[in-house]
């Protein structure tokens, strides 16, 4: 579409799951209105994927869903979160991506797999790193913030994230505005993370030099071509810059360092 929205719909999403087991119980239906104890439900999903695990207190109505104490388990993700969907009558369905909105609280414990994400967004196929994260997410899917995230991989990275994203579930289109502050990693960390098959990422032989890097950051782009104005200290004194990325023919290229302030020869 020449808009660039997704043409995503429910009924894609939905209807290639193959239901296992479920149980169900303490159902109430008051004029439309639902609720109920989701205590077990299993299912497969055609490509693949495995929920091996759902739970929680649903509310269902013409205008939301409502998924409390929600606990999601596949092959190797762990997720705890309170979800509320909201939508202006069961037609907008029809356009999940653009029209639901969503509020997810995400709960300390949650675990998510990279490799899990790659079923809904192939570009990410090859990933596997696994994610704790925990924050506020809302808005629609085309169009998601992004509030007091945590996150945390590999041995010792960690992040605090601010951001909004636009453009999923199509990653290829998808831009990001993020604040990134009191990031601690890693070159050791960094050059763990599998990346997409088709594209060769590679971690630059100078972070290794600096050591551990303590990083704050501001973002603006997407997966084709990102800025950021970055402020790191490291092993070695403390560099100021802005970088440029890009992505042309299957390979990342960095350039643009503003500035080097109080740094040790290398």
């Amino acid at each position: 579409m020449s808009d660039g929205k997704s043409t995503y719909q429910m009924e894609e999403i939905f209807y290639n799951f193959n239901t296992k087991k479920a149980k169900i119980k303490n159902i109430k239906v008051v004029e439309g209105d639902v609720d109920c104890r989701f205590v077990r439900f299993q299912a497969d999903e055609c490509s693949g994927w495995h929920l091996k695990d759902l739970s929680g207190d649903v509310q269902v109505n013409k205008q939301n869903i409502r998924f409390d104490n929600m606990e999601l388990t596949t092959d190797s993700t762990h997720m705890l979160c309170d979800v509320m969907l909201k939508y202006n009558g069961w037609k907008e369905m029809q356009d999940y991506c653009n029209k639901v909105k969503h509020s997810l609280i995400m709960k300390p414990g949650t675990v998510l797999s990279m490799s899990d994400a790659g079923y809904w967004a192939p570009t990410l196929w090859g990933m596997d790193e696994r994610i704790e994260m925990e924050g506020v997410f809302y808005g629609t899917i085309a169009d998601l913030h992004a509030d007091e995230v945590e996150i945390a991989f590999g041995k010792e990275t960690h992040l605090h994230l601010n951001g909004h994203i636009v453009g999923l579930p199509h990653i290829d289109r998808t831009t990001i505005k993020a604040k990134i502050t009191g990031m601690h990693t890693t070159y050791d960390d960094l050059a763990a993370v599998k990346h997409p098959d088709r594209y060769d990422v590679q971690v630059l032989p100078l972070i290794k030099t600096l050591g551990t890097l303590d990083i704050n950051a501001q973002m603006d782009g997407g997966f084709h071509d990102c800025t950021a104005a970055v402020d790191v200290n490291s092993n070695v004194g403390n560099i100021t810059g802005d970088f440029w990325m890009k992505r042309p023919d299957k390979q990342m290229e960095f350039a643009g360092l503003r500035a080097i302030t109080h740094i040790a020869a290398i």
